[in-house]
């Protein structure tokens, strides 16, 4: 599945570097800007102060060499005599209106005006009461901005005249002062930047400004920019000089600065993105041919070889990759040839396969199980051997071995027996489990195990015929001896008592139940049986067997030391079937009149096993023979005397028990056969 592309690592890797290139960038040059903007506005607060603060310096020197040259006039002596002096100061102060003398009431004693007549009008009140009041504090006094005939803006200053021991008189000396060159100085003080320069009386009044509009108001007209305002006062006169200038025309040079940074910085940043481009393309690139490969491969289809394009980590990535693929290729073409070889095996196996999870549910079938069985996957496999909905009882779970022989109907109907055995799987994962199931069709096996077993008791019956035969004759003459004297007694003695008839009935009745017996076991031991698996007392079955053969045991001795044993199951007439034949062969090994067999049995409760051990003193077995004793058709024996059946069917019989059979001989010491059976 192809990545979305803001998924591709092309595109991360270019939005990354783009990232990097100007984040950086972008907040060094946000925090350059914060810090150069605060520092500008200081350094324009504190330039905007010093401006109007040497313009109120101006102010105020102005006003402090009109004081000095008036206190200079005042220590004159008689000044109203001295006329001149009051002209000579008038011609000297240009600012200077006019100048008085009052007297000690404030009135007006003399006058020199440079407009008016210096008539003086003795209830003219030149000074105020107010200016009089400050005049008996201090020795400046100024009053209050006024205006002249003409309209122009004027201020009256008084100081008291000095006495001959330099002490302040209540006579005074006054100037009105014209204030047109301070409004001058300010309308014509020029400033780099836009702005304005503006003068406020105690009043509040606008006494100068450089916008002639805004004169004489309480206020200087809004704007609707954000304008900084630096004020200073000149603590004598109580006035207030302003400068006023826009925010935006303050700031247009970090404005331009800013411009220029952007231009700059936008220059960097399409610079460093073409780096970062490149770049990524330049890195990225081996990647995305690896990660097509790698698609290709995903999807089965072998890439062709990835080209090295370069020289580095990557290059030993791509020269890395080529190998692997060119590994996975190869080992995937030897797994599926591994597979079809198996395919071949497993659909050529005349057994049948499946194999079962933990759950019961049977996931694979091979051929010839559907052929047998007609069964398909996902089934639990007690439907499909046992026909059954439910689990099987005793079944030992998933973990374990198990080997038992069911009969089943196959698809046509037939009954078959079969062999299922059980083997658990063993995966790398301890989470997976699984078992193999291996169903062989025995059906034949068993019909020829049953015939194979049939003859080696039909060759038995044909060795033991005349000691049958002998044993039989031995009661019946007997019978026909007692039958005969008891005839002959009736005829010749008419008064017989009962009680002696009854004891030759009884002895010919005792012959014939002993014949009877001996035709019954020689019946039951030669007659074919399915195999009945029930609970067989093993040692009444050793009993029965030589209860069988014991008439035609002719030499040796035999010895029978059975010990009480748990019983075993199995088929009891199969068991007696390899007692015989063992017993048979002991016999064989004896030598006349010279040899012992001993039959033993025991129970070994921690093996939970039932032995029974069938000992002889006979010839014994060449060691080289012992291997071959169990191959069928195999016999040591004189032609005649054995089919070479014998122990390879009493090897079947006790495989079926779920025992061993196991011989151990000597020359010339004799043979131990020894039977294990399980119990339960």
């Amino acid at each position: 599945m192809r990545l979305p592309t803001k998924f591709r690592i092309r595109n991360q890797v270019l939005v990354f570097g783009l990232i990097m290139s100007t984040l950086p960038l972008i907040l060094m040059s946000t925090y350059y800007l914060l810090q150069v903007k605060a520092e500008l506005e200081i350094r324009i607060d504190e330039r905007q102060m010093l401006k109007i603060e040497n313009l109120a310096n101006q102010i105020s020197i102005e006003m402090e060499q009109t004081f000095q040259r008036m206190e200079m006039l005042s220590v004159v002596y008689d000044l109203e005599k001295q006329r001149g002096l009051l002209y000579d100061f008038l011609r000297q102060n240009h600012s200077i209106e006019e100048v008085v003398i009052l007297n000690e009431f404030g009135q007006l004693s003399s006058k020199i005006s440079r407009y008016d007549l210096n008539n003086v009008e003795k209830e003219s009140s030149w000074i105020t009461t107010g200016m009089l009041d400050q005049l008996a504090t201090t020795n400046r006094v100024f009053g209050e901005v006024e205006f002249n005939l003409f309209g122009q803006p004027i201020m009256k200053l008084v100081t008291p005249v000095m006495t001959d021991n330099r002490e302040n008189s209540k006579a005074a000396i006054g100037v009105t002062l014209h204030l047109q060159k301070i409004i001058g100085e300010i309308s014509s003080y020029q400033l780099n930047e836009p702005g304005y320069v503006y003068l406020v009386d105690q009043k509040k009044q606008i006494i100068a400004h450089q916008d002639y509009t805004q004169l004489w108001s309480q206020r200087t007209q809004s704007s609707s920019e954000e304008v900084v305002q630096a004020t200073t006062e000149i603590e004598d006169l109580q006035w207030n000089l302003v400068l006023e200038q826009t925010k935006q025309e303050l700031l247009s040079p970090m404005y331009e600065m800013l411009k220029k940074g952007i231009l700059v910085a936008v220059v960097i940043i399409l610079f460093v993105s073409i780096l970062s481009i490149y770049a990524g393309l330049y890195f990225v690139k081996p990647i995305e041919v690896l990660q097509r490969a790698m698609t290709h491969l995903k999807k089965g289809k072998w890439p062709k070889k990835v080209k090295i394009i370069r020289q580095d980590e990557l290059g030993d990535l791509s020269i890395a990759f080529n190998e692997m693929s060119k590994e996975i290729e190869e080992k995937s073409n030897k797994l599926l040839q591994e597979k079809e070889r198996l395919d071949i095996i497993v659909n050529s196996l005349r057994a049948g396969l499946a194999v079962m999870r933990s759950d019961n549910t049977v996931v694979w079938v091979n051929p010839t199980l559907k052929e047998w069985l007609n069964v398909e996957v996902g089934i639990p496999c007690y439907d499909m051997f046992c026909d059954d909905k439910t689990k099987c009882s005793g079944c030992p779970g998933i973990n374990e071995e198990y080997d038992e022989t069911v009969m089943k109907q196959n698809k046509y109907g037939e009954k078959r027996i079969f062999r299922h055995r059980v083997y658990p799987l063993k995966h790398s994962s301890n989470e997976t489990k699984e078992s193999l199931i291996l169903i062989e069709d025995i059906t034949d096996q068993k019909e020829m195990e049953e015939v194979l077993i049939q003859t080696d008791k039909l060759s038995a019956l044909g060795l033991m015929a005349s000691s049958f035969a002998h044993e039989v004759n031995n009661p019946l003459a007997t019978i026909k001896v007692y039958a005969e004297d008891l005839l002959d007694r009736i005829d010749e003695e008419p008064d017989l008592q009962e009680q002696e008839i009854r004891r030759y009935l009884k002895t010919i009745n005792e012959n014939t139940d002993r014949c009877k017996t001996i035709t019954s076991n020689l019946l039951n031991f030669s007659r074919k049986s399915d195999w009945v698996k029930q609970s067989v007392d093993v040692n009444e079955t050793i009993e029965k067997s030589i209860e069988l053969i014991k008439h035609a045991i002719t030499k040796g001795d035999i010895q029978l030391q059975l010990t009480q044993v748990p019983a075993v199951f199995g088929d009891a007439l199969n068991l007696m079937q390899v007692i015989v034949n063992v017993v048979n062969n002991a016999v064989d090994a004896i030598e006349e009149n010279s040899g012992t067999i001993t039959i033993e049995s025991s129970y070994l409760e921690a093996e939970k096993q039932v032995v029974v051990l069938i000992k002889d003193t006979g010839v014994g077995i060449e060691k080289e023979n012992i291997q071959k004793v169990f191959d069928p058709f195999y016999t040591s024996k004189p032609v005649g005397k054995g089919t070479g059946l014998g122990l390879s069917v009493c090897y079947g019989i006790i495989k079926q028990f779920g025992g061993t059979l196991t011989i151990t001989s000597e020359k010339g010491k004799g043979t131990v056969v020894t039977i294990d059976l399980p119990v339960g």
